[in-house]
């Protein structure tokens, strides 16, 4: 039994990270689809979301208002939705007579902000971006376009980290990993979660949005439960540097899934294969399952030194999930090996996974990240 549990455990770490995008890859092989077509939206708002931004929010407004807008019927709205922040932001947007401030009177979350901005946004698509991000001069005009499809409610960017910074955390290589599983899921049906840096929705859809929650995920869920899709614009890119060591992407890391975990379990219904299908299937799959790796790891390690002495194979498991995890341990302490891929890999994934086991203790105390707190990216 307890060899059975560790290989199974073993098996799903495996299926977590390569085998559902394997049979993403499989089925989209086989899948034709006709979208209908329909028009181009007229109207859109952007809104950026800052908390105590000052350093970055006068380049941010510079860049949007510079941006390309698609044709048309009412100017473009921009809104920076303040969370109540005690620096220079709020004073700083309003220099700029053509953009909207919303401020959150207390802070209340990143959610609770955007769910103001929303309340006085007029466009029809709504863009939600961070202060820290930068996106090319026609992203808005491509935004649009994809919503020609009628099918779709949400579209998210596709990220892109700086390569001039954070090379030892080795962020870049799995938000890499991550636009490749999306586009796999887009060409499939939908994304099972959206950019937090940037990315666009159908405005009706963000009428029952939760401050409670990442928006990203739950503007999702929301336009699943809409009969619409959301999809991963390969021709919108958003840019922004890694976060700067891997203690910051710990905590990083622990907010956002606490966040993530709390919004699954929050809407348990989209887990029924009979009413979501195939849905159902990727949101266990994508978040599900990779919340559950770390879970996953310590039973299939455990499993495999208690059955080291009467298998070969077990032995040689428990060897390589040990080497592994030392040199994890090993680039901790001397970070100069964290340039090398040898060391860097195995230290962000237990990096990563370590964050996902705190945040389920978090969660299973009553413990929940309402309040936004930004990632010091420049």
């Amino acid at each position: 039994m307890i060899a059975f549990i560790s290989g199974l455990s073993l098996f799903l770490v495996f299926y977590a990270y390569f085998g559902y995008p394997l049979i993403l890859s499989f089925l989209i092989r086989k899948r034709v689809v006709e979208r209908p077509a329909g028009e181009q939206p007229q109207s859109m708002s952007v809104i950026i979301a800052a908390r105590n931004e000052e350093r970055v929010i006068a380049k941010k407004i510079e860049e949007t208002l510079a941006l390309t807008a698609p044709t048309l019927s009412q100017p473009l709205q921009i809104i920076v939705a303040s969370d109540c922040s005690d620096d220079e932001t709020d004073k700083i947007v309003a220099r700029y007579p053509s953009v909207l401030l919303v401020r959150s009177p207390e802070r209340q979350g990143k959610e609770r902000a955007q769910k103001l901005a929303i309340e006085s946004a007029t466009g029809e698509i709504l863009v939600f971006t961070d202060a820290k991000v930068s996106l090319e001069i026609d992203a808005l005009q491509r935004f649009a376009a994809h919503f020609v499809d009628r099918t779709v409610g949400a579209v998210s960017s596709v990220d892109r980290v700086r390569s001039d910074t954070g090379q030892g955390s080795g962020e870049g290589m799995y938000v890499r990993y991550e636009m490749w599983l999306r586009e796999l899921e887009t060409k499939f049906d939908t994304l099972v979660g959206l950019s937090g840096s940037c990315f666009a929705v159908r405005r009706e859809l963000t009428k029952n949005m939760r401050v409670d929650i990442p928006s990203d995920f739950s503007l999702l869920i929301e336009t699943v439960r809409n009969g619409l899709r959301g999809i991963s614009a390969e021709d919108v890119t958003c840019t922004y540097t890694a976060v700067k060591s891997e203690e910051e992407e710990f905590q990083r890391k622990v907010r956002t899934v606490l966040r993530g975990i709390a919004t699954l379990l929050s809407a348990k219904e989209l887990m029924d294969f009979r009413r979501y299908k195939t849905f159902s299937w990727q949101l266990i799959s994508h978040k599900l399952c990779r919340w559950l790796v770390p879970w996953f790891l310590i039973v299939s390690l455990l499993g495999s030194i208690a059955e080291a002495d009467q298998s070969f194979l077990f032995l040689l498991v428990a060897f390589g999930l040990l080497t592994f995890f030392g040199a994890a341990f090993v680039a901790f302490l001397y970070p100069r090996l964290r340039e090398k891929r040898i060391y860097k890999i195995p230290l962000f994934f237990t990096v990563t996974n370590a964050a996902i086991l705190v945040a389920w203790i978090k969660y299973w105390q009553g413990e929940r990240a309402v309040v936004w707190q930004p990632s010091s990216k420049v």
